[in-house]
């Protein structure tokens, strides 16, 4: 190797966080979506997307993270003042990419999070 060439490794951490953007990116980018991706990874938007009508949307990226007893980790994104962070959860054991945080007021009024007998969230929604 030439002394000028630096090796690249890449922990498992981040090849997963790769991993999960790019799922999520393609499945907007298959919603009809223009997908424009974050300069470098670093910050608390991993990519910005264009609907038809130009509508702006924010989005950070979390694999679908469960404690020991299975319960899913339920997170919120309120990094940046004023900008609407939505979070999209991607299941890397099936690929599966869910949309979370979109008019989040009127999602409350009709749905919640499940909890179990810890008062953990389950990631079960179920109706008001």
């Amino acid at each position: 190797m030439d002394h000028h060439e630096e090796e690249m490794t890449l922990d498992a951490k981040h090849v997963k966080g790769i991993r999960a953007e790019l799922l999520a990116q393609e499945y907007f980018i298959n919603k009809g979506y223009k997908v424009f991706r974050a300069l470098h990874g670093v910050g608390p938007i991993d990519f910005i997307t264009l609907d038809k009508e130009n509508n702006i949307r924010y989005f950070d990226v979390k694999t679908d993270a469960r404690r020991a007893d299975g319960t899913r980790i339920n997170r919120s994104n309120n990094k940046v003042p004023g900008v609407r962070i939505e979070i999209v959860y991607v299941d890397l054991r099936n690929g599966e990419v869910k949309e979370y945080n979109y008019e989040k007021r009127k999602w409350h009024e009709k749905y919640k999070i499940a909890r179990n007998e810890k008062g953990h969230y389950t990631g079960e929604v179920v109706k008001r």
